[in-house]
This record gives structure tokens, C-alpha cells and sequence, in this order.
């Protein structure tokens, strides 16, 4: 404490609220939780803070199913309290004391950060970073929130950061005790929560056979939250084949009522999150309905409430990597020449299941299918070059080029070779990035038959026994 008086004129103070709330999730479910947080707090500083790319998680995870590794978590309860940074001033919450004994304002002097402040998630990374390279660890070239540890004796401790949240993969628990207890000691709070069960609103199964990733208690609150039980009748896809004429449709069709309007955003943005952690069977339904984001009409918004049906229908199916398989990477890319721009789509493979892939809209519009297979392949291709760098880090180095299955041939024959004529010339130069990557031997394109190629599901809707085909090729759950 000191007093607002002492301070030099035009000091910033700022204001602090006290949030009280329940913990949802963890070994502490259920008990309230208290915590001060500041107003924005300085505003002039650097607040940008990383945290692990999703495909970075499940690339870890894949790396311990087949590596037979351990997989545990860990919890900063008061994670940013930890936080160096300059000391700022802020005024006391109300639940606090307001003034001395003379009537004196009093203030707070902060060494540490708050939950709330603008730099204070920075703050806080750069301080867990700090300890963690001095604890041995080194940082990702590729992910700045993926630290790597290993030793002489082959023994590996990696560790995936998002914010307040750890995932461990290691190799001998006598080293792995070491790091937790030292963050014990140094961290205020930190919580060994076992072998890991659950990370961002998701739940991870660790047997002795595979890992697996699903949200089905997510999803499970979702559908209680916006389905009726009109709308529980059982689906076998996300997505009718006619999803993208609605979606073009609905800037012309008659526009929802306003709370209908935000009940549709509410929900594609609900199922994005679940597309992005480990559901890539809906992406391409939730990529074309977050195209009517602005204008929805019923009927995109009865398609967003089938996703969710389809999500109910299949709520315990999520992505399983096998324990002891082979750690080759392999990619398929794939595209939808459509009127209106395409959509690229690519998966990417390790353990027997999905560890990356995209649906995503083009940033052009292609003026032949060779054209919108190899803008779809070149961006296959970077992700590529990201997951083969992660591998490598990992001591999984990929020593031949990665396969990309393309199920074109003419945007095969353009990643090879240096084509310039009146259907080619006038394609973007960063679309025929490929084509260095193939002659630096990190990528090789090959022919993938359509009916054999799972990226197509994330191209446009599927019929019933081709979607379930892909599905459960990519997801890897079976029957």
C-alpha cells in the first residue's frame, strides 16, 4: 500500500475489479474462485502473448502415443500473479481497504501483473520462458510456446505452453519430477494435475493402446444450450450438398430476426471452436456457414443447427492417435473449383491420425481446377515445412520429402516444372511456392485418386458413405 498523495504528478492509476466464479473445470471443480483483476492496466507497452498453435498440441500428442512417452498436466492457478514487470498503481477493489486512518486515498503498488492488464499475459510468458531456459529447456524455432529438453541418454522432456495451462511429454519421471518441483518452488501455486485428462475445453483418453482427443462434454453443452428436441433427429453428415447455395443465397434471402441473428453467430462460432481442436469433419460446414455470418437467413441457420445434430450423433468421436506407430508424415491437399472462389483444403497425418489440416476459402478465384488444385497444394506445402521443422526439433527428422496426394494432374506436373503459357502465366508467384520446396527435397507431390483422397471432405459436403469413409481415415476412430 502507499498513498495517492506521494505519488509524482500525473501518475496513471488504475481501476480494479474483484470476480468471483466458479471453477469449471479441473481438480478444483466446482469450488468458487476469487480474483482481483485490473482495467486494462498500461496501455503503452508491448502486449502481444503466443500460445501453442493447435496443431503444435496435436502434434505433440501423436509424438506421445508414438514415442509410448508419458503425457501429464500442469496448472498455474495464479499464473500472471507470477509475473514481473514495472511497478504501476492501482486503486484498491471495493472489497479492500479505500483510505488510511487520516482519510488519505490509498493506492497499490503492482511489481507483479494482474488478470486484465493488457501486457500481462506477455508478462507472463517471458517469465515462464525465463525459467524454463534456464532450467535447460530450449525454444521451438517454429512455435515459441513449445520448450524441448532432452539428454545424452536419449531421455526427452517436452513441454506445450498455452498461457496458464502445461501439457508434459516425457520420457523419465525423475527428470520430469525435477522441473515440476522447481516450478514449485519458484511459481506461486503450481499444480501437478497427473496424467492429462482434459485441455482446452477438450478431454484427452491416455490407454495403453492410443490417445485420443474429443469435446464431449462440449459438445454436450452446446446442444443443450441451442437444440430443442424437434432437432435431435439422427443425422449421418454435417452438411447438406446444396450448403453453398444456400450460403451464396442469403445475401439475397430474407434476414433473420436480431436475436435469431446472434443465436447463429453464438453458434458457428461454437462448432469453429470445435472444428479447430479436433473435429475436422465439420470444418468445411462451419467454413461455408461462417460465409453468412452478416446476412444468415433460416435456412443457414437450420444447417448450423444439423452441425450440431451431426455433432450429437457422433459426440464421442474425436481424433486417436495409435501408441507405437510410425512417426512419417504425410499430407493431401485438395480443392472445390467453384464459380465463386474455391476452397482449399489439406490434411496432414502422423500416428494414424489428423495432426493438421484447413478448409479455407481462396484468396482468388482460380480460372481453371489445375489453377485452384495448386493454390490449394502450395498452402499444403507451408504447413509442410512447419510440421516437418516441429518433427525435426523432436528427434523425429523426416528424411525423405513429405508426400502430398493431389488429385490433379495438372497441378502435379506445375509443382514440378517451370510452365509459363496463357492458362499459367498469370498465377501469383506465392501459389508456386511448391514448386522450391520440391526441389529442395522437402516436399514431393503424387497422384492421389479423388475417391481416395480425404481432403476432399474438406473441400465441399459429402455424401453419406464417402464422408464416412474420409472420417474415419482422418479421425481414426474406427468403425
Amino acid at each position: 500500500e502507499t498513498l495517492l498523495e506521494t505519488l509524482p504528478p500525473g501518475t496513471k492509476v488504475y481501476e480494479t475489479l474483484t470476480l468471483r466464479d466458479i471453477k469449471k473445470n479441473g481438480p478444483k471443480k466446482g469450488k468458487p474462485k476469487v480474483r482481483v483483476v485490473v482495467k486494462k492496466g498500461p496501455s503503452d507497452v508491448e502486449s502481444h502473448s503466443p500460445t501453442i498453435q493447435m496443431s503444435t498440441l496435436r502434434l505433440l500428442l501423436a509424438m506421445a502415443a508414438a514415442k509410448k512417452a508419458k503425457v501429464k498436466g500442469g496448472d498455474f492457478p495464479q499464473a500472471y500473479l507470477n509475473a514481473e514487470q514495472e511497478v504501476y498503481y492501482v486503486y484498491p477493489p471495493k472489497t479492500s481497504r479505500q483510505y488510511d486512518e487520516q482519510g488519505r486515498r490509498i493506492v497499490w503498488a503492482l511489481p507483479k501483473a494482474l488478470y486484465g492488464g493488457r501486457a500481462s499475459g506477455r508478462h507472463w510468458y517471458f517469465t515462464l520462458r525465463k525459467q524454463l531456459l534456464a532450467d535447460g529447456f530450449v525454444v521451438s524455432e517454429w512455435d515459441p510456446c513449445l520448450f524441448i529438453k532432452t539428454d545424452k541418454d536419449g531421455n526427452f522432456h517436452y513441454i506445450g505452453v498455452y498461457v496458464d495451462d502445461l501439457i508434459h511429454v516425457y520420457s523419465d519421471e525423475a527428470a520430469y519430477q525435477a522441473t515440476v518441483d522447481k516450478f514449485a518452488k519458484v511459481f506461486h501455486g503450481y499444480t501437478d494435475l497427473g496424467t492429462l485428462t482434459e485441455i482446452f475445453n477438450a478431454e484427452v483418453a491416455v490407454t495403453e493402446q492410443s490417445i485420443t482427443l474429443t469435446q464431449t462434454r462440449y459438445v454436450d453443452a452446446l446442444i443443450e444450450k441451442f437444440l430443442d428436441a424437434e432437432s435431435h433427429a439422427k443425422v449421418y453428415t454435417p452438411a447438406e450438398s446444396d450448403l453453398l447455395q444456400w450460403v451464396m443465397a442469403a445475401a439475397d434471402g430474407t434476414a433473420l430476426s436480431a436475436e435469431d441473428h446472434v443465436r447463429y453467430r453464438e453458434i458457428v462460432g461454437a462448432i469453429l471452436y470445435i472444428a479447430t481442436v479436433c473435429r475436422p469433419d465439420i470444418s468445411i460446414a462451419v467454413g461455408l456457414l461462417s460465409r453468412a455470418l452478416e446476412h444468415p437467413t433460416a435456412k443457414c441457420l437450420e444447417a448450423a443447427k444439423r452441425v450440431l445434430n451431426y455433432l450429437r450423433c457422433t459426440r464421442e468421436i474425436g481424433l486417436r492417435w495409435m501408441v507405437g506407430a510410425d512417426l512419417q508424415l504425410r499430407g493431401m491437399s485438395d480443392s472445390d473449383w467453384a464459380v465463386v472462389k474455391s476452397t482449399s483444403g489439406y490434411i496432414f497425418m502422423l500416428a494414424q491420425a489428423a495432426i493438421a489440416y484447413i478448409s479455407k476459402k481462396q484468396v482468388s478465384i482460380a480460372m481453371s481446377s489445375t489453377e485452384s488444385e495448386i493454390m490449394a497444394a502450395s498452402l499444403a506445402s507451408l504447413e509442410a515445412v512447419f510440421l516437418r521443422g516441429i518433427l525435426a526439433e523432436l528427434d523425429a527428422l523426416q528424411r525423405e520429402p513429405t508426400v502430398i496426394g493431389i488429385d490433379n494432374q495438372g497441378a502435379i506436373a506445375l509443382s514440378k516444372n517451370y510452365v509459363s503459357n496463357s492458362r499459367t502465366k498469370h498465377i501469383e508467384r506465392r501459389h508456386l511456392k511448391i514448386r522450391e520446396l520440391v526441389e529442395e527435397l522437402k516436399v514431393k507431390p503424387e497422384f492421389l485418386p479423388t475417391d481416395d483422397n480425404p481432403a476432399d471432405m474438406m473441400t465441399k459436403p459429402l455424401g453419406k458413405a464417402k464422408f464416412e469413409k474420409f472420417r474415419r481415415f482422418v479421425l481414426n476412430h474406427g468403425a
